[in-house]
């Protein structure tokens, strides 16, 4: 299993982390730190983006969502994830590739766009974006019993590791 990118939410109450399963499975995985001082971190929440790797997912500045890029529509586009209710939606539609989100205070996000000269820095307004919803994206299969959806924690309470 890899284990990539950890950003810790502004109260330091959660961690979420890019995870990648032996079988190819991706997956965006939020879990609480309370439990850290036992030795322990429950799962709240993750997301299965296929084989598409979710990459540089970080904290908004009020810990409500996660921003970050990911190949799940063929093109590196811009996602946000809820925490609290595991919906994710496209924020950007793009034909160029965009990367490394930074959410700035005011709905604007700082993009990494690559071009033909490397990356270049460009704002973009936060927004959702019409055909280009995860949710409604072909399922891929998995061994859940809603592949790609929210999943909480109890699910995940009885799975080997």
């Amino acid at each position: 299993m890899s284990f990539l990118r950890p950003d810790i939410s502004p109260d330091g109450k959660l961690l979420s982390a890019s995870v990648g399963e032996p079988n190819g499975d991706q997956f965006l995985r939020v879990w609480d730190l309370g439990g850290l001082g036992a030795g322990t971190m429950n799962l709240v929440s993750e997301f299965r983006f296929g084989q598409s790797v979710p990459e540089s997912f970080v904290f908004s500045k009020d810990g409500r969502y996660l921003y970050g890029s990911s190949y799940y529509t063929g093109v590196s586009n811009i996602f946000r994830y809820e925490v609290a209710t595991g919906h994710v939606e496209a924020v950007s539609n793009t034909d160029a590739d965009f990367f490394r989100p930074l959410p700035l205070g005011d709905g604007r996000l700082l993009v990494l766009v690559y071009t033909s000269s490397g990356f270049v820095p460009s704002g973009h307004r936060s927004r959702r974006r019409e055909g280009c919803e995860p949710n409604s994206f072909p399922r891929y299969g998995t061994r859940e019993e809603v592949p790609g959806r929210h999943q909480v924690a109890g699910r995940f309470a009885s799975r080997s590791r």
